[in-house]
């Protein structure tokens, strides 16, 4: 049986990065070389979104999910 690993930032296939958030929070289209300098290119898509999604309010809060996604 193979072992799942989440994809990584340097297997992207885009040179922008964009997420979104159900709450209508705007993010601004991230460059993935920006983000590769910064994070490194091994970290994982869901540790990236994570980060990105910074301190939304719903994350952690009792009853609400963060939805912050990849477009």
């Amino acid at each position: 049986m193979a072992e799942y690993s989440s994809p990584i930032l340097g297997e992207y296939g885009s040179e922008i990065v964009e997420i979104t958030c159900d709450c209508g929070r705007a993010f601004e289209p991230y460059s993935k070389a920006a983000l590769v300098r910064k994070y490194g290119a091994d970290i994982t898509l869901p540790e990236l979104r994570h980060r990105l999604a910074g301190t939304c309010e719903h994350r952690g809060a009792p009853g609400k999910t963060c939805k912050v996604r990849y477009v």
